[in-house]
């Protein structure tokens, strides 16, 4: 490794081994065929405007990834403009696109040397020296055998304290620097877990972090470290529309086109995400609805989504909203699992004969599918067929229907276990001490064998549990279902089983 410098001195370091690195190739046409005034402001004026028509060219080679032709004209610009960082950060794309790590922070080294009180170009080399040490390891070790700074992030880290101390105004130097300790800390948390040496960082230097960006940590916090893009609720409306009428440059080829809209659709999806969440957390459902549907309007598939919108509807029991919703997605879509969602919803919730009706039909429409849906899928099939047998009043088809439902599983799983509750729960007066059994025993509690068809299958489930250890929520489950058929039964066994609830809940909360 080359000589090491205290990091004062690699900060103020010169670069009199690097040489030159801005080459001129060849000259430029606009430079070489502009004759130019005499008098000096007139030369300037000249200089800038063909300066900018040479910035615009070197974009455009840029876009169309002509990365040679955009490298000449910007090493051109810079040796003639060598304090426009503009001409640095163009560049930097062209090398950044090329996974040129090592050249980029080259290039903001050579313009710190020649801009040594510029706060921007000491910005933009600790941006540069970040990247390496997160990114190529071979490029941050050239980098630090070149010159011999061995704690690169400390060395970012007081570059950009030197930046603020020049430029107090500028909020992005204070984040940036507070982002350091984060990269400190989720870095060190990883070599833990791997069983490596820790990267070294200064308490001192960490201190004087935390004490000089402590005014923006709030906004770090909100910003930063949760890396969610923070817009205010009121405002996600009017960015969507920012971001769709946002004047764009031509693109030339098909696949540039694409690339766009993709982009796009995914900027304005994470804004409809957080309006989402948002109104989520804050219990506003027109705007759930609205954000949502927005968000599926774009991609009807959109599982995570339809995950959210029917937890906050069945939660907050919007009964309203979780049919609605069902019937859109059916509307759009008319799968075999949105069919199955909107006749449960229909059978769950619907208020009129016309809601049983179309969830029959809906029903009916699944049959010759039932044994291709997923077991969860079937096990919902036959519970939302027994459901609606129930409430047209048939509680003997309901129990045959759940019955075949239990034999596509042998009465074994958690699947079953569903079809036992829902199979318990349709008896009802005289007979609804025979659901008290079934819960019973799916309690492990003692109880004589029941003359119903249903408990052969019951002596298979819990035959398959008998070495199983369930956790306190898995006991719980049976007995919140078996304290509610007791209490409706009037039975005077409901105050024991309340009794038991309430020690086992005991311990899940002591």
């Amino acid at each position: 490794m080359g000589k090491n410098y205290n990091r004062r001195e690699f900060l103020h370091s010169s670069l009199l081994g690097l040489g030159s690195l801005f080459v001129i190739n060849s000259p430029i046409k606009l430079f070489a065929n502009h004759s130019y005034n005499t008098t000096g402001n007139q030369t300037d004026l000249n200089r800038t405007i063909d300066a900018n028509l040479l910035n615009k060219q070197a974009k455009e080679f840029f876009y169309k990834k002509k990365y040679a032709e955009a490298t000449s004209i910007y090493q051109q610009l810079i040796a003639l403009f060598p304090d426009r960082i503009s001409y640095y950060d163009g560049y930097a794309r062209v090398l950044g696109a090329q996974q040129k790590t090592l050249d980029t922070a080259e290039l903001y080294r050579q313009g710190l040397l020649t801009n040594p009180d510029a706060p921007l170009f000491m910005h933009r080399l600790s941006m540069r020296m970040i990247d390496l040490s997160m990114g190529n390891k071979k490029a941050e070790l050239a980098f630090v055998n070149k010159y011999g700074e061995n704690n690169i992030l400390e060395a970012s880290a007081l570059l950009l304290l030197k930046a603020i101390a020049l430029k107090q105004s500028n909020k992005g130097l204070y984040l940036n620097l507070r982002d350091i300790l984060n990269i400190i800390d989720k870095r060190n948390k990883a070599l833990t877990e791997k069983g490596e040496q820790l990267l070294v960082f200064s308490d001192k230097l960490r201190a004087e972090i935390l004490s000089t960006t402590s005014v923006y940590e709030s906004k770090w916090v909100l910003t930063r470290q949760t890396q969610k893009k923070s817009i205010p609720e009121n405002a996600i409306d009017a960015e969507v529309v920012n971001l769709i009428n946002k004047k764009r440059r031509e693109l030339n080829s098909t696949k540039e086109k694409e690339e766009r809209e993709k982009a796009i659709k995914k900027e304005k999806k994470l804004r409809w995400k957080l309006g989402l969440e948002k109104n989520i957390i804050n219990a506003n459902p027109a705007r759930v609805e609205k954000f949502g549907i927005l968000i599926l309007e774009e991609n009807i598939m959109d599982t995570d989504t339809i995950g959210k919108l029917r937890k906050y509807y069945q939660k907050n029991k919007l009964k309203n909203r979780l049919l609605s919703l069902n019937r859109y997605l059916y509307i759009k879509n008319n799968s075999l699992s949105n069919s199955l969602a909107l006749a449960t919803t229909l059978c769950n919730y619907g208020d009129n004969k016309s809601d049983l009706t179309e969830a029959n039909h809906l029903l009916s429409s699944l049959t010759p599918y039932v044994n291709t849906l997923p077991s969860v899928s079937i096990g919902a099939y036959y519970q939302t067929s027994a459901q609606l047998l129930k409430q047209l009043n048939q509680p003997a088809n309901a129990r045959t229907m759940l019955l075949e439902g239990l034999s596509k599983f042998d009465g074994i799983g958690g699947v079953s276990y569903s079809l036992f509750e829902k199979y318990a729960q349709s008896f009802s007066g005289k007979k609804m001490s025979i659901g008290i059994d079934i819960l019973k025993a799916l309690c492990g509690k003692e109880v004589k064998p029941i003359d119903d068809p249903v408990w052969n299958y019951i002596k298979a489930y819990l035959q398959t549990q008998k070495d199983k250890t369930p956790s306190v929520a898995e006991q719980l489950k049976p007995l919140y279902a078996l304290a509610k058929l007791q209490n409706k039964a009037g039975s005077t066994e409901y105050a024991l089983s309340k009794s038991e609830i309430e020690t086992l809940r005991s311990k899940i909360y002591k």
